[in-house]
């Protein structure tokens, strides 16, 4: 195939500048869509191609709104949020919508870390008990029988929960999934 006169290559990225498609720009020069979109990337290179595919139906205020729920703690999870939009703002959009949309403004998602949800007064306790044992040698420790050991949920299941954040960023409270332990037994001498 002949080289392209100058006038067509300029004639091309005028058309380019309008917005048409390649194909409408082929229809119109005859040149081929290939030889059009290497015209684009050398005389263009910075110049982005129209958005393909269907229209994203989160406006940009909804994914501040997403982000906004999920970084501060108020919601958990992109279910969580999936129902408070359905709720707030009557939009109805799948979870994975709003996974991507979190991937997107770079926050990843991880398992919520388990941490103790100890008062003052749990603190004082268990220094308290530290102090009380800690001369206590191993056969002291073999005479000790426990007794009425129970295990109760309090605050949820035990599986996994999960949370948002960027990575690198440190943990913040609602990072974290308190665990609380009812019924540890009494210490029987």
């Amino acid at each position: 195939m002949k080289p392209l006169s100058p006038t067509t290559i300029n004639n091309i990225v005028n058309l380019l500048n309008q917005d048409l498609s390649t194909r409408e720009i082929a229809n119109r020069t005859g040149v081929s869509q290939s030889t059009i979109c290497n015209i684009k990337k050398k005389q263009l290179p910075r110049r982005k191609g129209k958005k393909s595919g269907r229209p994203s139906i989160l406006k940009t205020r909804h994914q501040r709104l997403i982000l906004r729920k999920i970084t501060s703690g108020q919601l958990n999870t992109a279910v969580d949020i999936q129902h408070y939009l359905q709720e707030a703002e009557n939009i109805n959009i799948h979870a994975d919508t709003i996974r991507n949309c979190l991937k997107e403004a770079g926050l990843k998602s991880f398992p919520k870390v388990k941490k103790p949800l100890l008062t003052k007064r749990h603190i004082q306790q268990r220094l308290d008990f530290a102090h009380k044992y800690q001369y206590w040698t191993v056969d002291d420790w073999k005479r000790v029988i426990w007794s009425d050991e129970t295990k109760i949920n309090r605050l949820g299941s035990d599986g996994r929960k999960w949370g948002w954040k960027k990575p690198g960023t440190p943990l913040q409270q609602h990072h974290i999934q308190p665990t609380v332990k009812h019924g540890g037994g009494h210490l029987m001498v």
